[in-house]
C-alpha cells in the first residue's frame, strides 16, 4: 500500500505520526480480512548537504523488519519509526552532512501469514523409497 507523501521537509517520526491513521486503517482492514499477517516498511528519501559548489543530494533507500500482526499482537507504529531512524542514522553515521529533505515514497507491505498451516506434501522419490532403509 502506497502512503501518499507530500513534498517538505519532514522527519521520519513526523510522516509516520501525521499518517498513523491511514496505516493503521489498511493493518485493520488487512487483518480483519486474513486474521495473521506481516508488515514491513519501505522508504525512499533524498537526502541532501551543502558543497563547495551548492548542494548535494542523494537517494536514499530503507526497509524495516518484519513485524507480525495477528489478534494478539498489534503493530507498534513507534518500533517502525526506530527501525527507519536507526537505519538513517546509521546511512549518516560518517558524519557525512546530510540531512533528509524529504520522503519521496512510503510503501506499507502487508501479505498473509498463515504460521500453522501445513503447505505441501513431496513424495519420495522411487528410487529412494526402494532402498527400504530402516533406522
Amino acid at each position: 500500500m502506497l502512503i501518499p507523501t507530500v513534498r517538505g521537509t519532514q522527519s521520519l517520526d513526523a510522516f509516520v505520526a501525521s499518517n498513523a491513521g491511514v496505516m493503521e486503517a489498511v493493518i485493520g482492514d488487512y487483518q480483519r480480512q486474513y486474521g495473521s499477517i506481516r508488515v514491513h516498511a519501505q522508504v525512499d528519501a533524498v537526502f541532501t548537504r551543502d558543497i563547495e559548489k551548492g548542494q548535494q543530494s542523494v537517494p536514499a533507500y530503507f526497509s524495516t523488519r518484519v513485524h507480525y500482526v495477528d489478534p494478539t499482537q498489534q503493530l507498534d507504529l513507534q518500533h517502525v519509526v526506530a527501525d527507519l531512524s536507526a537505519q538513517a542514522d546509521l546511512w549518516n553515521a560518517r558524519s557525512s552532512g546530510f540531512i533528509l529533505e524529504r520522503i519521496t515514497k512510503f510503501i506499507l507491505c502487508v501479505t498473509q501469514y498463515r504460521p500453522l498451516h501445513g503447505s505441501s506434501y513431496i513424495s519420495t522419490p522411487q528410487w529412494l523409497a526402494k532402498k527400504k532403509m530402516y533406522c
